[in-house]
């Protein structure tokens, strides 16, 4: 048992220092390629501790990749811009973390996905531009991703190189309905906070029925809370919100974990 586990912490060593080559390449100093590679390796095994599969990756379209095995792998984390999404995967080795076991047609979320390099799949794709976040239910490492998209976006890296792929304004209604059934990052000030039958409404404009909001469970508040997000004490403060939209009566996000709603401004 002992020699497992020693081995276990030297591949993992390995790996991060190679990470850390690797953005040391890239022009990162090394003690901050370490911190951001060590900080990585905690992050992905918060995402799940157990690794599912590993095996090598022969095709890969959007958020979908298989392995040679057959396996079909996704990545719910994430919303690609363009198919091409993990092609740049195709021939690495890969092991898979899920939290879960593959669902009854055979595919299996990931929660990360990390090469033979220590590479994290995920986090290289959003630092590039090529995706964004998806905040998954009970994913506890959407914060290092959420970091990387705020940094692409800043930047103007891929996607968001083109301002029609920029968060909708939360009162740009004609664009929002146009998003219905699709993934969108609204930003907004909130409005007002009311509850009703198990929901509590997080609205940004005084007409509820036709403004978007963001609804969240009552059953849900105080973990809400918990993320430091008090809902009945945002009104006045302008965040950012995620999700899929649909049309309920207004344009609308169900907001299902806090990492979903980001605060756009400090403590005032």
């Amino acid at each position: 048992m002992a020699a497992g586990w020693t081995a276990n912490i030297a591949r993992a060593g390995r790996r991060v220092l190679a990470m850390a080559a690797a953005l040391h390449a890239g022009g990162w100093p090394m003690a901050a390629a370490a911190q951001t590679a060590a900080a990585d390796a905690g992050a992905v095994a918060a995402c799940a501790p157990r690794v599912a599969v590993r095996g090598r990756v022969v095709a890969a379209a959007g958020a979908e990749l298989t392995l040679a095995d057959g396996t079909l792998v996704v990545s719910p984390s994430l919303r690609f811009a363009a198919a091409d999404g993990f092609r740049a995967a195709i021939g690495r080795t890969i092991a898979v973390r899920a939290g879960a076991p593959p669902d009854r047609w055979g595919r299996l979320s990931a929660a990360a996905m990390v090469a033979e390099d220590g590479t994290w799949l995920e986090a290289l794709a959003i630092e590039d531009g090529r995706a964004i976040v998806a905040i998954r239910p009970g994913a506890s490492c959407a914060g290092a991703l959420l970091a990387r998209e705020a940094r692409a976006r800043a930047a103007g890296l891929g996607l968001w190189a083109d301002p029609a792929n920029r968060p909708v304004a939360a009162d740009d209604l004609g664009r929002l309905r146009r998003l219905e059934g699709r993934y969108a990052v609204v930003e907004g000030r909130i409005s007002a906070v009311g509850g009703r039958r198990g929901t509590v409404y997080v609205n940004f404009g005084r007409r509820w029925s036709e403004d978007f909001t963001v609804l969240v469970a009552a059953r849900d508040r105080r973990a809400f809370a918990r993320a430091g997000l008090d809902l009945e004490r945002l009104v006045g403060r302008a965040v950012r919100v995620r999700g899929h939209l649909e049309l309920r009566g207004g344009p609308a996000i169900a907001a299902l974990a806090p990492d979903q709603i980001e605060l756009l401004e400090a403590n005032r």
